[in-house]
């Protein structure tokens, strides 16, 4: 009795800090709101065939049918410098209601997937422009429609101003939908990481000025894949892109804290409006590294 009392005492203690770690998030879309499970049809997963893992969150915001748009972080696609954006073009895929897991079966599975035909950012030039958590840390992927890709004009997926809305203390609720990087114990007892679609959700805490760039911080709960996440209003409405996550040990967060960084719609809604009328001003794209970074 007592060796047993022991091992399940020890078992205990190993799952512990990985089921903390998963705590503030809904896997199962059945209890997600009727809205967001809808919602899911549009984000995606990134997958790098370089890393052989997923790497962050993507999100649809235009499909006409034949061309379709997607926004993620900057920070997803490339972190030194802008012609990094030509070799990864090659190396990134999109995969809709996907599912990964390390370790030694690793494997990814997927309804479908997309591959890009150019990818690209928005610049910076403050000193602090390759951390996430800046207001600019956005990026997008171009690719061919897909058949089962809901169609998506601008007015459907990209939101209101919330600069113009709301106050800088004022309390919103907000969800994080995204492919969070969560851990768990294999029958072995050996840990392993798993990203699948999950919601989280919390209050917007106060809005900051960097370099006279919007920020806006939220009490959601956040992990390394949801990176370029959508964050919305519990209507639906887009608020803005999941840019940086709690800088917590472990994987226990800091639930008090103040656990997520948002890039406001205002940057996707300039960025994806430009994209669509064919300017490029102030971005870097991986057809620019083409002809640039020979």
């Amino acid at each position: 009795m007592l060796h047993l009392f022991f091992s399940l005492l020890l078992s205990c203690l190993l799952l512990a800090p990985a089921s903390r770690a998963n705590e503030g998030f809904v896997h199962d879309l059945s209890h997600m709101p009727p809205i967001f499970q809808g919602l899911t049809q549009r984000v995606f997963m990134v997958y790098s065939s370089k890393d052989q893992r997923a790497i962050g969150t993507a999100f649809l915001v235009f499909n006409d049918g034949t061309r379709a748009v997607f926004v993620t972080a900057r920070h997803v696609l490339y972190n030194l410098h802008p012609k990094q954006l030509k070799e990864r073009l090659s190396q990134l895929s999109l995969h809709q209601s996907a599912f990964w897991q390390s370790g030694v079966h690793s494997f990814l599975r997927s309804e479908y997937a997309v591959f890009p035909t150019e990818i690209g950012a928005l610049q910076d030039n403050t000193s602090d422009w390759k951390l996430s958590g800046r207001a600019s840390d956005i990026g997008y992927f171009i690719t061919d429609s897909h058949p089962n890709m809901p169609l998506l004009d601008l007015e459907q997926s990209i939101g209101k101003s919330i600069k113009r809305e709301a106050s800088p203390y004022q309390k919103r609720k907000n969800y994080i939908l995204g492919y969070p990087a969560l851990y768990h114990r294999d029958e072995a007892g050996s840990l392993i990481q798993s990203m699948q679609i999950s919601l989280s959700q919390g209050d917007i805490f106060h809005f900051e000025n960097k370099n006279k760039k919007f920020i806006v911080h939220s009490t959601a709960d956040s992990r390394g894949g949801n990176s370029g996440g959508p964050v919305y209003s519990e209507t639906g409405q887009l608020l803005g892109v999941l840019s940086g996550g709690p800088m917590a040990k472990g994987y226990v967060p800091y639930r008090n804290g103040m656990n997520s960084a948002i890039s406001p719609v205002d940057y996707v809604r300039s960025m994806v409006g430009n994209l669509l009328l064919g300017r490029r001003t102030n971005m870097a794209s991986s057809k620019m590294c083409h002809w640039f970074y020979r």
